[in-house]
């Protein structure tokens, strides 16, 4: 009878940390955004921010959707500040391109946190991951007014 008891606790010890190993809905959720982003040409990462952003974030870690086609020289690094975009303090020029695409800014999609661009790549830090959105956020990317495109 012992032996038929430690058997029992030995397989739900053993199931109960396979379920462990399981991805919760919103992992789901999270993974299937991710696959439809590089589908539609966006790279989807988990990007930490930087210290000068955190206070602006509610996470030290941000997924950051970016898409091919940088804004050569002119790189810059904005986040939104309560209602305001604001240049990252320690990016030269970011302030200046804050106030300059203050238009383009103003019709981010809903949970855009940030936005970061370089020579290669023009990119999003964004709060709500939801598929149903990937298509404005590819396209308000592509229409930053210093982005080269391919």
């Amino acid at each position: 009878m012992a032996l038929w008891i430690s058997l029992a606790v030995a397989a739900a010890l053993i199931f109960s940390g396979l379920t462990w190993l399981r991805p919760s809905p919103q992992e789901k959720r999270q993974m299937e955004c991710r696959q439809a982003a590089r589908k539609k040409g966006l790279v989807p990462k988990v990007r930490s921010v930087s210290e000068w952003a955190k206070p602006r974030s509610s996470r030290p870690m941000q997924p950051f959707y970016s898409l091919a086609g940088g804004v050569g020289e002119h790189h810059f690094s904005v986040w939104k500040s309560a209602d305001d975009w604001v240049g990252q303090g320690d990016s030269s020029g970011s302030h200046r391109a804050a106030e300059a695409l203050s238009d383009w800014l103003s019709q981010a999609p809903e949970g855009v946190l940030g936005v970061d661009a370089n020579a290669s790549q023009i990119g999003a830090w964004w709060e709500y991951e939801q598929s149903s959105q990937l298509d404005e956020l590819k396209g308000w990317l592509q229409r930053c007014p210093r982005r080269k495109g391919l």
